[in-house]
């Protein structure tokens, strides 16, 4: 018999040993896991592996070093590297592949020119988000705000950038996905790169289009170059080479870099473009976006007026153009009639808005081909917005009117619809957009329906980015890449990209011809628009980072402020450089800069030449307050809101606004405020008109006609949540006000 069987387990003295044993291992285990932390802490959880790639030997002396020579770089995970099996950002894709047989074209590059690749870095799983968030391997630490998102899909990249882990990195920017509140998970594309290298051309199915497997896709560069506060890189589609990358949708794949120094992003430029290092200095004209620059809530001081001023501050710069894109891109663009029909109408008069009634409840009753009771549903929609027009027309004008139709498949319903609408004389009105359903998809109704009473500008470029573009692009493209691989192997996925990939393996290639059309003229009206010395300026994003694990998620006002943002270089195929602008409430901020397909030298020379003004500028700009208002006399200003009031019955908008400045200069008064917001309105500025709601309202809380206005103007810039709460208040104020009636409904169809 063994010593360890004559034990007695009754003494006391076996218990403790046996306990200081447990205790030991317990210990052991607590220290291996604060290591691991430590370690996760020390590289902000941006590498899912750790490769050394060593640069090509340096050319001998007196040759002058290589022109990456010393500098460190990551890159995505869906980029291969040779022995090494590329992640794709799923556990379960690494598993059923093989190691890499050849490493990436882009990789070669970059070590043929003297800099090191040190790993591989996290990203969203197969790169469906934006939020930079990964259920398998982690969410990487935003060094610019550690408790907030990273942004996506090259989450890893841009924190190595950001936490000087590297110096650049390489990204691949596919599919944005996200989950509304209170639905189920669904993902959102914004495609990035949408045109072919030959300008004006067709792509074509066997083109080089369709072999390219780029990294920016639908903002997945330039959104986490915004939220860690970095330099970040959009080619033009098609010029960098994508063989040994894994694409999601080859027609919106593009590979871009993220870099802290413009220097450096110039650098990176140079070796994957291949570009010439000299190039004849061309006249810089920029145009400013002013209806996108209104989705972001940072201050135009620190925005566009910090550009504007160092343009005027540097020569071979031409004085900055203002354009509402959107309006530009509706006239420009022939081939989204087929989607979007756009009506042009002035007249006036009462019974010619029962006239319009009428003829859209016989062409709904005699033409569209749907049930009787989708019809009464349809036909009951269209009659309330029509009511709430009327009423609003006893008050003032309504700039836009919305008539959706559902299914409306027949080329001989939109001529009918067309026709009978051109008959009508309406003074009241200046435009009435129809939009024509030609996919049964649900969210058709909602993004086009909820259209009701905003500019086409805005909103119906996000909703054209997000369904047109993207559903049918990406679903289609990814099913024809993964369909065999997801049926075979049905792997286990995080909840924010199960959806979509089922809806992806599912899905059938309708308009696909079309939006060859679309993404080709497109790219022709930018290049009319910007020719090769024209750069437009934008807002990056529109929002802040989300808190990390926020239960909100991104919520569909979210995502369509982003498409209308992200989608322009995307449809283009132009190149984009999002450009850090210090802070705002401790948020960075980021600023785009698009030039046209094929110019990059010329958008990279250009954030180059301007970054060190810029720098002094945003400084000065940070550091500035507001001039006070001046006080004066109340009887002066009283007449000056008259003048205002007459201004704008004559439909003077910009005199108008001219007088109730003037008055708001003499006397801080709520009610000029408010009037001046009635005027912003008609000129389609949301932004300012927000802003003076906002100070009227805070000047007096019961100002019904601030909240109304408020409302209004928030709708306008997608916020529908915060436009709601506007109208509950001047509901509360007025129980009876059938405008806010009327809105607040609306505006809980477009929330749910």
């Amino acid at each position: 018999m063994t010593k360890l069987s004559k034990l007695n387990v009754s003494n006391p003295k076996v218990w403790v040993v046996i306990g200081v044993g447990v205790a030991g291992i317990l210990i052991l285990a607590e220290v291996h896991r604060r290591r691991s932390k430590k370690s996760m802490k020390e590289d902000y959880g941006a590498f899912v592996e750790r490769v050394e790639l060593l640069p090509f030997p340096q050319p001998p002396l007196p040759a002058a070093p290589l022109s990456l020579s010393a500098l460190t770089f990551a890159i995505k995970d869906n980029i291969d590297v040779k022995e090494y099996v590329t992640g794709f950002g799923s556990p379960e894709w690494k598993r059923t592949h093989e190691v890499a047989t050849k490493t990436a074209m882009v990789v070669t590059a970059l070590l043929k020119n003297g800099s090191t690749c040190v790993g591989k870095t996290i990203m969203d799983e197969f790169g469906l988000g934006v939020a930079g968030e990964n259920v398998h391997y982690g969410t990487p630490t935003n060094p610019k705000l550690p408790s907030h998102i990273p942004g996506g899909s090259s989450s890893g990249s841009a924190v190595a950038v950001a936490a000087e882990l590297v110096d650049f990195a390489l990204g691949k920017n596919h599919e944005v996905s996200g989950s509304h509140p209170g639905k189920k998970p669904s993902v959102i594309h914004i495609p990035s790169a949408l045109v072919e290298k030959l300008p004006g051309t067709l792509w074509e199915v066997a083109g080089t289009g369709w072999n390219s497997r780029g990294t920016d896709t639908t903002g997945c560069i330039r959104v986490p170059a915004a939220f860690c506060g970095v330099f970040g890189f959009r080619p033009s589609h098609g010029s960098v080479s994508t063989i040994g990358v894994l694409p999601v949708s080859q027609s919106l794949d593009s590979i871009g870099w993220l870099a802290r120094d413009p220097s450096v992003l110039h650098r990176v430029g140079h070796v994957l473009l291949q570009l010439p290092s000299v190039e004849p200095k061309k006249t810089r004209c920029f145009v400013i976006a002013d209806d996108l620059s209104q989705l972001c809530k940072v201050p135009k001081q620190k925005t566009v007026y910090v550009v504007t001023k160092v343009i005027e501050k540097l020569s071979g710069y031409q004085k900055p153009k203002h354009l509402n894109l959107g309006q530009y891109i509706a006239s420009n663009v022939p081939s989204l009639k087929c989607f979007i029909e756009q009506l042009t109408i002035q007249q006036n008069g009462m019974s010619t808005l029962r006239a319009l009634s009428s003829i859209c409840g016989d062409v709904l009753h005699d033409t569209l081909p749907f049930s009787k009771e989708k019809e009464k549903e349809l036909v009951s929609e269209i009659f309330e917005c029509l009511i709430y027009w009327i009423l609003s027309a006893l008050k003032s004008p309504i700039p836009f009117l919305f008539v959706c139709v559902r299914n409306l498949r027949h080329p001989q319903n939109i001529e009918l619809l067309s026709c009978a609408v051109l008959q009508i004389q309406v003074n009241i009105v200046d435009k009435i957009i129809c939009f024509c359903l030609t996919s049964p998809l649900p969210s058709w109704l909602l993004y086009l329906y909820t259209a009701v009473f905003c500019p086409f500008s805005i909103k119906a470029l996000a909703a054209m980015c997000r369904l047109l573009l993207i559903v049918d692009y990406s679903r289609y493209e990814f099913k024809t890449n993964y369909e065999e691989w997801m049926n075979a192997v049905k792997p286990r996925l995080g909840s924010q990209v199960s959806n979509h990939i089922a809806a992806a393996v599912t899905s059938a290639p309708e308009n696909i011809k079309v939006l060859y059309k679309i993404r080709t003229e497109m790219r022709v009206a930018m290049q009319n628009l910007l020719k090769n010395d024209g750069i437009l300026v934008l807002p990056t994003i529109a929002d802040p980072p989300l808190k990390l694990k926020s239960r909100k998620g991104l919520s569909a006002e979210v995502h369509d402020r982003a498409f209308a943002l992200l989608g322009i270089a995307s449809m283009s195929g132009c190149c984009q450089a999002a450009i850090p602008f210090g802070e705002h409430n401790n948020y960075p901020i980021s600023v785009s800069f698009i030039a046209s397909h094929g110019t990059d030298k010329f958008l990279l020379d250009t954030v180059l030449d301007m970054h060190s003004s810029l720098q002094e500028e945003v400084s000065i700009q940070s550091s500035a307050s507001p001039l006070p208002d001046t006080n004066g006399s109340i009887d002066a200003s009283a007449l000056l809101k008259e003048k205002g009031n007459a201004a704008y019955k004559g439909k003077q908008w910009n005199k108008a606004v001219s007088y109730y400045t003037e008055a708001i200069k003499l006397n801080d008064n709520a009610t000029y405020y408010c009037n001046r917001a009635a005027a912003y309105l008609e000129l389609g500025c949301f932004q300012q008109a927000e802003e003076d709601c906002t100070k009227a309202i805070s000047l007096d809380k019961k100002n019904v006609k601030s909240y109304m206005r408020r409302g209004t103007a928030r709708e306008s810039l997608l916020l529908y949540k915060e436009a709601l709460q506007d109208i509950r208040h001047a509901l509360v104020l007025e129980p009876q006000n059938k405008f806010a009636s009327v809105a607040e409904k609306r505006l809980r169809k477009l929330i749910s």
